[in-house]
């Protein structure tokens, strides 16, 4: 389902972003710095907070706060889109759903889905953790109707990590 929410987030930024910033210039002053700023906070904050709010609140908390924060977030873009319509200030809080979406994600869910996988022996870690990646992340995202492969999209580039990987590892397995 975080799949799922994951792309209509992604969705309502680009169609938002490509309405505000017409020409590529535009768009690439835009999502140049903002990409930069959201991967500069998703590193302060996974350095900084990540080990001490998972240790302090567990497992457990580090799993909420990535679906409670975009529970809050789309209440405020529901209440902004009601009230203000496709203004600027509809487009800030969208922005900043995507913001808050990528920093959680990155800096709760990843590190405590990796702790998740501990208990699984050396050899099964790793084929557990692709499957996870190459098969149910991806059915999620046709579930939701995403290709992945949209260039402006920002987890584009993940995704194209994600396949490098995958090769990388048929490879030093044999397969």
């Amino acid at each position: 389902l975080l799949i799922l929410v994951y792309y209509f987030i992604d969705f309502t930024f680009l169609v938002q972003t490509k309405a505000r910033y017409q020409t590529e210039a535009q768009l690439a002053n835009f999502l140049g710095p903002f990409s930069g700023m959201l991967e500069t906070v998703t590193f302060l904050t996974r350095t900084l907070l990540s080990s001490r709010f998972i240790t302090r609140y567990g497992l457990r908390a580090g799993l909420l706060v990535h679906p409670l924060g975009l529970m809050g977030c789309s209440v405020l873009l529901a209440v902004t889109g009601a009230t203000a319509g496709m203004s600027p200030l509809f487009f800030w809080c969208t922005a900043l759903t995507k913001l808050c979406d990528e920093v959680l994600w990155k800096s709760l869910n990843e590190p405590v889905f990796l702790i998740l996988y501990q208990p699984l022996p050396a050899q099964q870690r790793f084929p557990a953790q692709q499957a996870q990646v190459l098969v149910l992340d991806r059915l999620a995202a046709a579930a939701g109707g995403h290709d992945g492969d949209h260039p402006l999209s920002l987890n584009h580039c993940v995704l194209r990590a994600r396949r490098t990987c995958s090769h990388a590892a048929a490879s030093m397995s044999g397969t």
